[in-house]
């Protein structure tokens, strides 16, 4: 059986599945002498996910980003993609022998082969790095939920509950977890009814109902 090295794409983030291709030791032997170049990519996106913001789809998807960028700049974070770039680049001079092109650094913003390899027409071996974005995101430490219902008599009524995420046992009792809905609103960012009329909704929002009669 052959020995072999995996050659992988290193994904810094983002919902992608990669092909792992294995390279035999007589290929990479084959390197000793070879240049190479390194690829340089536009920075990929900062994704600043929020409870608020990820109520509101893609309009939400667009804030994110814009937060993200203004975060990347005020707080100066690095692309670690150069950086991996670089230590791979250092291994590979080390491990397989291969050495740097005259023109090392190629410029790219695509996927396309046959285009890298018109980018890199200078060297015989290309090495992309490419970052497919990076995010935090929020985790509830809390879950929340909201319902109202209409009665024919004393109009709208709601109720909310916030409940720890934690494992509850029998019996269930949802009393002690009952909460205004101007506090789930508070914790998560979100509008509830946003299309009632003004005067009912800061009813319904600043009351805290009586499980047993809603």
């Amino acid at each position: 059986m052959k020995q072999g090295w995996w050659v992988l794409i290193v994904v810094l983030a983002g919902c992608v599945s990669t092909r792992n291709v294995t390279v035999t030791n007589e290929r990479m032997q084959a390197w000793q002498g070879k240049t190479i170049a390194v690829t340089t990519r536009p920075r990929a996106d900062f994704v600043a996910m929020t409870a608020g913001k990820a109520a509101f789809a893609v309009v939400g998807a667009v804030a994110m980003i814009e937060a993200g960028k203004t975060i990347v700049k005020e707080n100066d974070v690095q692309d670690p993609s150069p950086v991996l770039t670089q230590g791979l680049l250092s291994e590979a001079e080390q491990r397989f022998g291969v050495v740097p092109a005259a023109n090392t650094i190629v410029a790219v913003d695509t996927t396309d082969i046959p285009k890298l390899a018109h980018a890199a027409s200078g060297a015989d071996l290309l090495l992309d790095v490419q970052s497919m974005g990076s995010q935090f995101r929020y985790f509830p430490t809390d879950w929340s939920q909201c319902s109202r219902k209409r009665r024919s008599i004393s109009g709208w009524k709601a109720i909310a509950f916030l409940l720890p995420n934690v494992d509850f046992k029998r019996p269930y009792r949802l009393a002690p977890y009952v909460a205004s809905i101007e506090v789930i609103e508070k914790a998560t960012g979100i509008e509830f009814m946003p299309r009632m009329d003004a005067k009912t909704r800061r009813r319904l929002v600043a009351a805290k109902e009586d499980i047993r009669t809603s």
